[in-house]
């Protein structure tokens, strides 16, 4: 973006203003697509992507995907390091139904719907999601919990 209205800096961070303010240019990092009929979906921040089986993955296309299913109430999908150390998606899921088997079926549904590398490899189902004092989901909470989750099971997501 530019414009006369952009800052011309973040307060006493010269590495951060250094990457984001380039010349007359201000690069957010948000990742928007620009759809056939000219409107635009936001895709998530380009700090957030995966590297999942050698190929990038937006976090909040697994999300956006997920949401569709009607027993999800909401989603946040972060990156848990398996044993091998590959990053592997987990999504931690708010449901309207505790129904048995829910986590296969979303794994299942994501499935086809996505690319197949794109599809949770965990789904946590939780009460609610943890948040920060801004209340934005806290997604390093997530990712240590994920973590805690894998070590246990098995040593790793598999």
């Amino acid at each position: 973006m530019k414009g006369g209205s952009r800052a011309l800096g973040y307060w006493q961070q010269m590495e951060d203003t250094a990457y984001a303010f380039r010349g007359e240019w201000y690069v957010s990092g948000d990742m928007l697509r620009r759809n056939r009929d000219g409107t635009f979906t936001y895709c998530g921040r380009s700090d957030d992507m995966l590297k999942v089986s050698g190929k990038w993955l937006a976090p909040g296309e697994l999300e956006n995907c997920l949401l569709t299913h009607p027993a999800v109430r909401e989603v946040a999908v972060v990156g848990i390091k398996s044993h091998e150390g590959l990053v592997k998606p987990c999504a931690f899921v708010v449901t309207s139904s505790k129904a048995e088997g829910l986590a296969e079926e979303l794994k299942a549904f994501a499935k086809t719907r996505l690319e197949p590398y794109k599809y949770p490899r965990e789904v946590i189902l939780v009460e609610a999601l943890p948040r920060t004092h801004l209340g934005k989901v806290d997604r390093g909470a997530l990712a240590r919990r994920g973590l805690d989750v894998a070590v246990k099971s098995d040593g790793g997501v598999p």
